[in-house]
């Protein structure tokens, strides 16, 4: 497994990314939530390129026109764990997507995971083209459908995308059945203990955990006497 930077959950705005971004985190445990800067206008986005993983839940509200999709922040995002969960009075989500008026797509074209038994929201995002009807949720999270009132009305291009996709031309990654992770070349051929992708086929070459993490492993249970 690469070697991690594991950085608290948080709460940010926009022009608060780039401080986050120059620790490198590669795994944020906890939740992060993101909304923007009063008046801050478009402004300039700092991308959280080295997240792969958060452990809680991603939240984003109200960013009005800062951006029109969430790749352009956390384009290697892969797995979230919804380890606490969003609760609300409708469920609980791993993924929390609300008023965001010029969001045009979703854009986490590297998101193979949302665990936890958690849904996804997605409302009162209006500009919101790709994400509410082109992204299979159902496959995401294990069973959940998502929650929305977005119209939706993107259509991805079928010469290259199998019925998903996160943006016209950028198909949905589907990990084959009974398969938690694939290989460069999108063979499942990673270690049991491996979530979503690997660089090899130890246990130590993946970039997420199916279960848990210890001394530069992925592991089934942890070791007696650690938690």
């Amino acid at each position: 497994m690469p070697s991690s930077a594991v950085c608290p959950g948080a709460k940010l705005t926009v022009s608060e990314l780039a401080e986050l971004g120059n620790k490198n985190c590669t795994v944020i445990e906890g939740s992060l939530e993101l909304n923007v800067d009063p008046g801050s206008g478009s402004g300039v986005i700092s991308p959280l390129e080295s997240v792969v993983q958060i452990t809680g839940s991603l939240l984003v509200s109200n960013l009005e026109e800062v951006i029109d999709s969430l790749g352009q922040i956390l384009p290697n995002l892969a797995v979230i764990r919804s380890q606490p969960a969003f609760g609300t009075p409708h469920g609980v989500f791993g993924l929390y997507v609300y008023r965001n008026s010029h969001l045009r797509s979703i854009g986490l074209r590297s998101l193979t995971h949302i665990l936890g038994n958690s849904r996804v929201l997605l409302w009162d995002n209006m500009a919101l083209m790709f994400g509410s009807s082109t992204v299979d949720w159902v496959r995401l999270t294990q069973g959940n459908s998502p929650l929305t009132n977005d119209r939706g009305g993107g259509l991805c291009n079928k010469s290259l995308c199998r019925g998903s996709c996160w943006e016209e031309n950028v198909c949905q990654q589907i990990l084959p059945d009974d398969c938690y992770a694939v290989d460069k070349n999108g063979d499942c051929s990673c270690h049991s203990e491996c979530l979503s992708k690997c660089y090899g086929p130890s246990a130590r070459d993946c970039l997420a955990c199916r279960h848990f993490y210890y001394n530069g492993s992925c592991v089934l249970t942890c070791p007696h006497g650690t938690y």
